[in-house]
């Protein structure tokens, strides 16, 4: 995909969402969806050593809560290694603000379309959600449950 290819994805994509279209004149695209920092980057071609048929998609879940750290590192592991590496899919830290940032490795094919797009953004918002709302915010009891293993918080 050249990047005109990525610029009317970007607009198949924002009509799909019921957005505006995006004037992309670059190699990446941010928005905001349900409350999460979205975005799309496509590479520079030229910048790699070859080519990669790929863009990748960023969603910032928000940033870790103070005394947390340590288990939520734990916790992200686990998802790392049991559900999202599946997806070619990722959750890391962004080291200058705190946030943590789930990134997916998006193939592009000849199928891949707006419509597609948007349900893989919302269905990683939904992600974003669940951390946000259950791991991030949850209270002292419920998370000290969560991390000493005796329950069950993920499945692949």
């Amino acid at each position: 995909m050249s990047q005109p290819g990525f610029s009317r994805l970007i607009d198949d994509l924002c009509a799909a969402l019921g957005m505006v279209p995006a004037n992309v004149a670059g190699t990446h695209f941010s928005f905001e969806n349900d409350g999460f920092q979205v975005t799309l980057r496509y590479p520079d071609q030229d910048a790699l050593a070859e080519p990669d048929a790929a863009m990748y998609l960023l969603i910032g879940f928000g940033v870790l809560p103070p005394g947390r750290t340590l288990q939520i590192f734990r916790l992200m592991l686990e998802a790392n290694l049991s559900v999202y590496a599946q997806d070619q899919a990722q959750l890391g830290l962004e080291p200058a603000s705190g946030e943590v940032v789930l990134i997916a490795r998006v193939g592009l094919d000849a199928d891949i379309s707006g419509d597609w797009l948007a349900d893989l953004v919302n269905h990683y918002v939904q992600h974003g959600r669940y951390w946000r709302d259950t791991i991030f915010a949850c209270t002292d009891d419920m998370y000290s449950a969560l991390c000493t293993g005796e329950y069950l918080w993920i499945r692949a």
